[in-house]
């Protein structure tokens, strides 16, 4: 059955090595004005550590403001948030959530080596790789997003 820890970013290694602008402009305000504990826990797997399921633009924020997270730890893909445990939360952001581990649960050790081999073993090389290792750095980021 699956769990809630806190855990910091730098204990999450990424399962993928895109980051999107468009994902970013919408948590962005949440971590700046400290509502990240709003948010739907991300969810991980444990292999060989705790390897991102979905929510890498959530670690990839908390990682830059340096926060700690509540986090969702799957036991095997269908275990499952319940939607009663965060009545605060759209339904159908759990739900989504929900989907995603179903879906991606399996595919976490390929996904965590591609990442890997891709030089993305941590967020930290993720921000770097995108060069968003400071607040500023972000916000030029999603404001070159807005004008393409």
């Amino acid at each position: 059955m699956g769990r809630i820890i806190f855990a910091k970013a730098s204990e999450i290694r990424p399962d993928q090595f895109e980051v999107e602008a468009d994902s970013l402009e919408l948590l962005i305000n949440f971590f700046k004005d400290k509502r990240h504990g709003l948010l739907l826990p991300p969810a991980v797997r444990d292999y060989d550590g705790y390897v991102c399921i979905d929510g890498n633009h959530r670690f990839l924020l908390a990682g830059l403001f340096d926060v700690e997270m509540a986090v969702y730890v799957a036991e095997n893909k269908d275990d499952f948030m319940n939607p009663k445990d965060f009545p605060n939360i759209v339904r159908g952001f759990v739900d989504l959530t929900n989907d995603v581990i179903g879906y991606a649960f399996d595919k976490i050790p390929k996904n965590a080596l591609k990442a890997k081999e891709q030089g993305i073993a941590s967020f930290a090389d993720l921000r770097v790789r995108y060069g968003l290792t400071s607040i500023a750095e972000l916000e030029k980021f999603i404001a070159e997003y807005r004008h393409v």
